[in-house]
């Protein structure tokens, strides 16, 4: 062999064992296997079940028949135990995989919600006569079933008229009252624990949308007619005896009734604009529908709630606004949040009256009186800040305060009060409520708490 020939297989060898070489490097980073047409391998799996949503049940030590708070903790915490029964529907059991059945639990939702809301609602109206020792019993007739929606048993009240011979004025107007504005304490408390947790979901958002949004239905339901007796100064059991068995035995035409009866002028179209106002200005409204919306086009449960981000250490809820019914007309309640996900969360809070719509009484032909659309001259104003830390100590100061003037600011009553959180594990917390209250429209006009010092005390137990 000559020495060309040689060298020429020389070159061939090294140029096969440099291939062979690179293409095993190659392949040792995975960049070279040739694919296998043959059989291909399936894809690894990526994709994980979705989390279930946080839930807590709070739980008040107090009677909810007698306490409209107690009454909002218990509506609070039997829709996070039905909610939880539809997360695991859509999670565990995969119908959240399918439009159709994600259609099927919203409707779930809305139709649970609005039972829950239903006999809350129902339950602040015996507030009263479970106080004064005449509710004669309440049950659910389960062979009676409402008609239209919410389809449920009947919730049976037993009442009669001598049990309102002792109830003044304003304490019967609480009792007519009291629904409307149980559904209102009951949708702040939603408002206030989803800011705080940063967490918004589907179930409870139609929860509180079917809260939130009863005062229009009920009115739309009842009509614009304007059907009230016009009659004056009337005593309770002359009232009562002057609606009952009548198209007006309903908490709208009542309440539109004692107030006329109050000297307070109110049509149905001005409460109806009230209610939409407060709903449809409050973003928690929107973003509630947003998140109901999201879900059944999506799959998507959970949401977190909108705020302006003023710069990185600043940021604030928009505002959620209430409307409470009161003897002498309508009362609208602001708050927002300023942090809300930060150590120190702060609530501002703002209320004040309806008067400016109607404000002044006017005397017109033939001795006839236009009474205002209002009375109330209360302005409201304070804050709460959040998770105090007591030194030395794991547990969490929440102190509020809040004064109660008329609009010329001459003071009128005030709450004063702080809230603590003791964690006994890291899913079960006692909570507890030292308060002072004097005149205070909320605390004492609308929950009916007494004037003086209030403790409540309950739990927090996470499912």
């Amino acid at each position: 062999m000559s020495i060309s020939q040689v060298k020429e297989k020389a070159k061939k060898a090294m140029s096969t064992a440099l291939l062979l070489g690179s293409l095993a490097l190659v392949g040792k980073a995975g960049l070279a296997q040739p694919p296998n047409y043959q059989n291909p391998k399936p894809k690894a799996e990526t994709t994980q079940m979705q989390k279930l949503p946080q839930r807590e049940l709070i739980l008040s030590l107090k009677n909810p028949l007698t306490d409209l708070e107690a009454n909002s903790n218990l509506w609070y915490s039997a829709n996070q135990l039905l909610g939880r029964a539809n997360d695991y529907l859509g999670i565990r059991a995969g119908l959240d995989k399918n439009i159709f059945a994600r259609l099927g639990l919203s409707f779930l939702a809305f139709w649970n919600g609005d039972i829950i809301r239903h006999y809350s609602h129902e339950i602040a109206h015996d507030q009263l006569l479970e106080k004064k020792g005449v509710n004669k019993g309440i049950h659910l007739d389960f062979t009676r079933w409402r008609d239209g929606f919410p389809w449920c048993p009947t919730y049976v009240q037993k009442v009669s008229m001598e049990d309102f011979l002792d109830f003044s004025n304003i304490e019967y107007f609480r009792h007519v009252a009291n629904g409307f504005n149980q559904n209102e304490l009951n949708t702040r408390t939603a408002w206030e624990n989803n800011t705080l947790e940063g967490k918004l979901d589907m179930y409870k958002s139609a929860a509180y949308l079917m809260a939130k949004l009863d005062d229009l239905d009920y009115i739309l339901g009842v009509g614009f007619k304007e059907e009230r007796l016009y009659r004056r100064e009337l005593n309770v059991v002359s009232f009562i005896l002057n609606y009952h068995n009548t198209p007006l035995w309903n908490d709208v035409d009542q309440y539109i009734g004692l107030l006329y009866n109050n000297c307070v002028d109110l049509t149905k179209e001005e409460f109806f604009g009230q209610a939409l106002a407060t709903d449809i200005l409050s973003w928690h409204t929107w973003e509630s529908m947003i998140s109901v919306g999201k879900y059944i086009l999506k799959g998507e449960r959970t949401s977190k709630p909108f705020t302006f981000k003023i710069n990185k250490h600043i940021e604030i809820t928009p505002p959620f606004i209430n409307l409470y019914l009161t003897p002498d007309g309508s009362y609208f309640d602001m708050n927002l949040f300023v942090n809300p996900s930060k150590k120190h969360p702060i609530k501002f809070s703002f209320g004040m009256d309806s008067d400016f719509i109607r404000p002044n009484e006017k005397f017109i032909d033939y001795g006839k009186t236009e009474y205002p659309a209002g009375k109330v001259n209360h302005l409201r104003f304070g804050g709460q800040m959040y998770n105090i830390t007591v030194p030395l100590t794991n547990l969490k100061l929440s102190p509020y305060g809040y004064l109660n003037t008329n609009r010329g600011f001459e003071y009128k009553g005030f709450s004063i009060g702080t809230e603590l959180k003791v964690p006994v594990k890291d899913t079960f917390k006692i909570w507890g409520r030292a308060e002072y209250n004097k005149d205070d429209l909320i605390e004492n006009l609308i929950k009916g708490e007494k004037n003086g010092f209030n403790l409540h005390i309950g739990l927090e137990i996470k499912i």
